[in-house]
């Protein structure tokens, strides 16, 4: 009797969620068959969580390199913001999703875009310790002189963060301090 009721909650939940909603949890899970059902729905391809995170920012996040194609195919914009300023490319930076990065990037994304606290894509991987990635938002060019709220530039982060591969790599890319 209980898993009947449980069973009727779940089913009431789902019904509940709007198509956007659907549209960001299909593209946190990679589901690109319900992403193009969703968008074939009118489902808005830019609608946005509680965090004002995008479906695009879940998938590039996540590495779900599929479904942020059939995204940024439909029109997501690849340098939406949530409510912390943060992009799909910081999201990709914070988590080491290289490819994701080359893919967000060669889209349009803006490598020296800062959230809420100045930081950038290059400072987010650089304190995660994501060497790969630190190396394509260089490449991409990303800024090595700005500094975030706190006056703290990307080889500043990487000293403090202990990461001293990354700082030698941010010193012979030029940064000084």
């Amino acid at each position: 009797m209980s898993t009947f009721i449980l069973a009727a909650l779940v089913l009431l939940a789902i019904g509940c969620a709007t198509d956007d909603n659907r549209l960001i949890g299909a593209a946190s899970n990679g589901n690109t068959g319900a992403l193009k059902a969703l968008l074939g729905r009118g489902a808005e391809v830019n609608a946005r969580d509680e965090n004002g995170q995008t479906a695009l920012y879940h998938a590039a996040w996540k590495g779900r390199t599929d479904a942020v194609q059939v995204l940024l195919a439909a029109g997501a914009e690849v340098n939406a913001r949530n409510n912390a300023g943060g992009t799909a490319l910081m999201g990709a930076a914070w988590t080491g999703r290289t490819e994701m990065a080359q893919r967000l990037i060669a889209k349009g994304a803006d490598v020296n875009a800062k959230n809420s606290v100045g930081g950038t894509a290059l400072m987010i991987a650089v304190m995660q310790g994501h060497s790969d990635t630190v190396k394509t938002l260089l490449a991409a060019g990303a800024d090595l002189p700005v500094k975030n709220d706190r006056g703290m530039t990307a080889l500043k982060l990487a000293v403090a963060s202990g990461h001293r591969d990354i700082a030698e790599l941010l010193l012979n890319a030029g940064a000084r301090e």
